[in-house]
């Protein structure tokens, strides 16, 4: 299965992920996949692993990450629970053309 497949079915079936980037490895829940110009991005919520931003902290609305899928690397679906946060509804500049995004109606 292609990273881009592994995405789909975890913003699907609300499952985390885990990967490489830019020389952290992140554990996130992936909210919405999609384009900026020729770029293809995916927004998440980052809840584990490092950041160039410095420590997570559980729970912070300050988790939001927009991912250029050209530097992910190593993914793989994992066995953590999907997180998000409250402050999803805020404007959202990462991704211009949505393919897919979480069903807000879907239950866990």
């Amino acid at each position: 299965m292609s990273d881009v497949e592994l995405i789909k079915k975890a913003i699907r079936e609300k499952k985390s992920l885990r990967f490489e980037y830019e020389g952290h490895v992140r554990e996130v829940s992936p909210h919405a996949l999609g384009w900026k110009r020729s770029s293809r991005r995916m927004m998440v919520y980052q809840f584990g692993g490092t950041s160039s931003r410095g420590r997570i902290v559980p729970g912070s609305r300050d988790n939001w990450r927009c991912m250029e899928l050209a530097k992910v690397r190593n993914l793989k679906i994992i066995n953590a629970r999907w997180q998000t946060h409250n402050s999803h509804s805020r404007r959202n500049t990462c991704i211009e053309r949505i393919e897919i995004e979480v069903d807000w109606r879907r239950r866990r």
